[in-house]
């Protein structure tokens, strides 16, 4: 599996979101979404279903990232993060595991005020209990506002799947026989002469 792009761009990414999370005087995050998972720690797993996580302060620790030992494969190509926790589905408490990196965040922060953690999905009410005393905050938006912002990097790769689909869809269109010479059919007249009465 190829990774999309350096650990500097995701680097770059952790420091925007630990800005983010400062500005709105959070301490910490709890990504649970696939989506801040890929944007955050590169971890490109289709386990949108599973239990997982990555965990960090907005003090300049490292980030961990909490899935299943099967998946640790997937990590170890796509993931830039270095602490990758992993549980055994249907064996262990995955929750409880990702829980115990949310008490871990919320110890690192000690004398700052409690961390305030993202959770959410089907298992949100139980990871909230397992977190316990730490004030959780939904910071899906102020994550998702960052993603939607681009870099030159994620701007040049976007340009580049562009190029290929602009090819891949010539290619078709090259190849793509014409068997119809009436107004209505490939390469025919304009959507006006095609409509009924």
């Amino acid at each position: 599996m190829m990774v999309a792009f350096p650990e500097s761009e995701y680097r770059q990414r952790l420091a925007r979101a630990r800005e983010a999370l400062r500005e709105g005087g959070l301490k910490g995050y709890l990504a649970v979404a696939p989506e801040h998972l890929y944007y955050l720690a590169g971890y490109d797993g289709h386990t949108y279903w599973s239990d997982q996580g990555c965990v960090f302060t907005v003090d300049g620790d490292e980030p961990t990232l909490v899935i299943r030992d099967t998946d640790e494969g997937v990590a170890r190509e796509t993931a830039w993060v270095q602490d990758v926790r992993t549980y055994r589905y249907g064996l262990d408490d995955s929750l409880a595991l990702i829980g115990r990196q949310g008490e871990g965040a919320h110890r690192r922060a000690a004398g700052r005020g409690p961390p305030q953690l993202r959770a959410a999905g089907g298992q949100g009410a139980r990871l909230l209990e397992l977190l316990g005393p730490i004030v959780v905050e939904d910071a899906t938006e102020r994550i998702g506002f960052l993603r939607a912002r681009k870099s030159p990097a994620e701007l040049a790769y976007v340009r580049q799947a562009a190029k290929y689909a602009h090819a891949g869809m010539g290619a078709a269109r090259s190849r793509s026989p014409r068997t119809s010479s009436t107004p209505c059919g490939p390469g025919g007249a304009t959507p006006q002469r095609c409509r009924p009465g």
